[in-house]
């Protein structure tokens, strides 16, 4: 859901997640004050979800990413701050991410990304791991998957429309790793959401 823009800064969404992996500590404590401001912000969202009402994926984006930047402003060490360091990833990463999300029925290959960002294939795929704690296949085929998701439950479009809108090479793959990510086959999934 969270794209990836690219301001100036070195800041990320996803920075808390990161500090949290590089510490190897995924608990966070927090004063009374912050844990009511985070737990109203993670009720909006639940809220945004439940009434859907017109532009509810636009509410929850905006929602998420206040909740990510309290996060992280709880999070990030002072001084790493006031570096203005809040990112540990590379400046094209971030770029790449943002192609990904933009380019998903297109060529999206471990060597087509790389030489996208002139990086080497073996250091773009090591820090790719690294940084995501996947590999460029789960990680494009993920970011398909939660994209033919949205369209099966946004369009009337056919089911191999949307496979080939979510950039799978065949409708037999689309169907294999939609099952594969979700139980269920996409028929199903858009019968089961739309009857909720």
């Amino acid at each position: 859901m969270l794209q990836h823009f690219d301001l100036g800064d070195a800041y990320s969404n996803l920075r808390c997640f990161e500090h949290a992996k590089k510490i190897k500590s995924y608990k966070l404590e927090i004063q009374e004050q912050e844990r009511i401001r985070i737990e109203k912000l993670l009720e909006v969202i639940n809220d945004e979800q439940k009434q859907q009402f017109l532009g509810y994926r636009q509410a929850v984006i905006y929602h998420l990413q206040q909740l990510l930047l309290v996060l992280n402003r709880l999070i990030i060490p002072e001084p790493t701050r006031n570096k203005g360091d809040s990112s540990v990833e590379p400046r094209w990463m971030r770029k790449i991410l943002n192609y990904i999300d933009l380019h998903l029925d297109g060529e999206l290959s471990l060597s087509a990304l790389s030489q996208n960002v002139s990086i080497s294939p073996a250091h773009f795929s090591r820090v790719f791991k690294q940084l995501t704690a996947m590999n460029v296949t789960d990680y494009v085929t993920a970011k398909r998957i939660v994209f033919a998701k949205e369209l099966l439950l946004q369009t009337d479009d056919n089911i191999s429309y949307i496979a080939e809108k979510s950039g799978f090479e065949s409708l037999p793959h689309f169907y294999r790793m939609f099952k594969k990510a979700t139980g269920i086959t996409p028929a199903r999934y858009k019968q089961l959401q739309r009857n909720d």
